[in-house]
Formats: C-alpha cells, structure tokens, sequence
C-alpha cells in the first residue's frame, strides 16, 4: 500500500522499526510471483510476509503427489526404523485431549517425512 508505511519487525528496548526488502527465491520463481504483503502481527515482535505465486503454472509442470516405495517395506533396518518411530510417536502424543484424527494425521505426515529421509540415505549408500 503506497500510503503506509509497513515494518516487519520492531524492537521494543530500541523503539525501532525495520523492514525486510529482500525475499530469497530461485530465478524460476521469479515470474511466478503474484503480489507480497506484510502480515500483521500479532503474538511476536515480526511480523509474518505473505508472498502469492501464480500456482496453477506451478501445478501444470510438476507432480504434487508422493507415493511410499514399497520395495522400503522389504527392508528390514527401514522396518525397524518405521516401527521405533512408531513408537516415539504414541509415546510423546500420550494424551487423553488428543483426537484419533489428529493422531492419524500426525502419524501420516511423520512416516512420509521418515520414509523420504530413509530413502534418501538408502540411495546415498548405494
């Protein structure tokens, strides 16, 4: 907005207010660019930026799916790697408040995380 003035951060001991004018992005990011805007903060001392890209180029060029190598699933150090996550998992999430949905959506997104980082460093043995 041309009429104001926005910062991303203030520093209450110094009674000062800063902005960010640069984002780091790669060069093929750059086209896609939409607009930016600085979030208004609320809980903390910076203030968040919201960068739009044109998404539906994005989409068209490159899949968003990710699908579990069932050949990880023959692995016997991947098996017990999987089955101690599973178990770190239940034992930090022992709570009465949490839901099953939560749990499950937890635990999905934690194994495909795992299962990446095993891949990864499966492939990097080989």
């Amino acid at each position: 907005n041309p009429k104001t003035t926005e910062y991303t951060f203030f520093s209450a001991p110094h009674h000062t207010y800063s902005k960010i004018y640069h984002i780091v992005g790669s060069k093929a990011l750059l086209s896609k660019c939409k607009r930016t805007e600085i979030i208004t903060k609320c809980l903390s001392d910076h203030s968040a930026i919201k960068l739009e890209l044109r998404i539906k180029e994005l989409i068209e060029n490159h899949t968003t799916t990710w699908k579990l190598k069932i050949l990880l699933l023959n692995d016997y150090w991947v098996n017990n790697k999987i089955k101690a996550e599973i178990n770190k998992l239940f034992e930090t999430n022992e709570n009465k408040d949490i839901t099953y949905q939560n749990l499950w959506d937890t635990l999905k997104a934690v194994f495909r995380g795992k299962f990446i980082a095993l891949n990864a460093h499966i492939r990097k043995q080989a």
